[in-house]
């Protein structure tokens, strides 16, 4: 079969699938200010660090918590029809559904929602997390093959490891004592990402990053602002113009460089994926961000983590698990969405084709009535194959099909960072304030946590 030969569906209804039932007016209403706003003004592609101070100040996180929990018992865990920002979607509150979603194929359960389209395909609509269809499944190989998605460690692991290591020492390397704060992170995760995916020759093409930054910032706004169109169309053109000089100048040992050798097709694009990669080192920064906050405040995980270095620099299994643990406390999205293909049962409902389907992430993550870890610091529950990471709906990077092309890299570059800060400097926490001693803060902005850094 080639890329643009379809392949059919394969949901289908159950005969004896009851309808989806509705929130009503007043939930829906709750629902779109508690929730659905705050992930739409939060930032779906780049944070938005005011807004997200006003809901660390609204108690946000909290409420909208609470109303998930109080509509999954008053609605037996059933999955609700409610009307979101862009229409009908249908909220998954049932771990069990998730399961079945996330687990279940991207043909049903489509990955490029209109969102997401509006919003990231106005800057690459060849990208991966826009496709749907057999177009889905070429691109995926691609990604899938570059990143090493299903191998333990990536062929250049040693290499990506030792990137993130010297990014950490040149931070350090003034001596004494300095802050560690997001302009620092952000930083130095461009200069990560540059340098991995395309090599050591972009490592100083801040411009590049720069314009990264104004692309996905318009995103947000998922095309409503058409005055910004030829001022984004200009940024848009310089950036894959830069991009496509470091490309064609692919250095050894870079992800660009196995381009070559990936499967693809006319339809794969390979260009067109590089941008979602770069983009996703604010994923990287936030978990390396939040490890290294929680490892701070929690003396026996942070010790465990220098040992680790020490002994198993390669492989840092635990180290990997706090940073699994950071994302899952606080995860990188707001919720996982998705999009019907055909008609589909879902927990004994009847789902139609064609609708979007809501994941409220942190609400799975920290789901207090399940998870005997749900509001502490665990990274145990993701050593060999430990609960967490069995669990379908513990999804802080997605699951199944769908998940990231790059949760492996992603996640060595952070622990790596991690790693060798703590190797090389005592971190003291500034803000926020955590405790080993409390349970955790559902919200907790990674954009203005603070660390002091002070050489050892």
């Amino acid at each position: 079969m080639t890329a643009t030969e379809a392949a059919p569906p394969t949901g289908g209804t159950d005969a004896a699938a009851r309808p989806l039932p509705s929130v009503t007016p007043a939930e829906n209403a709750r629902l779109l200010a508690l929730f659905y706003g705050p992930v739409l003004l939060n930032g779906v592609f780049k944070p938005r660090p005011r807004m997200r101070d006003a809901g660390l100040h609204l108690d946000q996180a909290r409420r909208s918590m609470e109303l998930l929990y109080d509509l999954r018992e008053r609605y037996a865990g059933a999955p609700l029809r409610v009307r979101a920002l862009g229409g009908p979607s249908v909220l998954v509150l049932d771990p069990g559904d998730v399961t079945e979603v996330l687990g279940g194929p991207v043909d049903v359960w489509a990955v490029g929602t209109g969102d997401k389209v509006r919003g990231f395909g106005g800057i690459q609509p060849d990208a991966l997390v826009v496709t749907n269809g057999p177009l889905r499944h070429d691109r995926r190989a691609f990604n899938e093959y570059v990143l090493a998605a299903r191998e333990r460690f990536h062929p250049y692991a040693e290499r990506f490891a030792a990137v993130a290591a010297e990014e950490a020492d040149r931070l350090l390397a003034t001596g004494g004592s300095t802050v560690l704060d997001y302009d620092a992170t952000i930083a130095a995760m461009n200069r990560i990402g540059r340098r991995v995916v395309l090599g050591d020759r972009a490592a100083d093409d801040e411009e590049l990053s720069r314009l990264l930054g104004v692309v996905t910032g318009e995103a947000n706004w998922v095309g409503l602002r058409k005055w910004k169109a030829q001022e984004i169309t200009q940024a848009l053109a310089q950036l894959n113009s830069r991009l496509r000089g470091h490309l064609a100048a692919a250095e050894p040992r870079s992800v660009a460089a196995l381009f070559a050798e990936a499967p693809q097709t006319s339809d794969t694009k390979p260009d067109a994926q590089v941008v979602h990669w770069l983009m996703a080192m604010q994923v990287v920064r936030g978990a390396a961000t939040m490890g290294l906050a929680l490892l701070a405040t929690h003396d026996e995980q942070r010790e465990r983590v220098r040992a680790e270095a020490a002994a198993d620099p390669r492989g840092m299994p635990y180290t990997r698990a706090c940073v699994q643990e950071a994302a899952r406390l606080w995860p990188p999205v707001a919720a996982l969405m998705r999009e019907t293909t055909a008609p589909v049962t879902l927990g004994g409902h009847a789902v139609p084709g064609g609708i979007g389907v809501t994941i409220p992430t942190l609400f799975h993550n920290r789901d207090r009535v399940r998870l005997t870890y749900a509001d502490r610091f665990a990274p145990e529950e993701w050593l060999d194959d430990g609960p967490a990471e069995r669990d379908l709906a513990v999804c802080p990077f997605s699951r199944g099909e769908a998940m990231c092309a790059g949760t492996n890299v992603g996640v060595l570059l952070a622990a790596s960072f991690v790693s060798r800060v703590l190797e090389r400097a005592d971190v003291t926490l500034l803000s926020p304030r955590l405790s080993p001693r409390r349970p955790l803060p559902l919200s907790c902005d990674s954009t203005a946590t603070r660390l002091r850094l002070t050489a050892r």
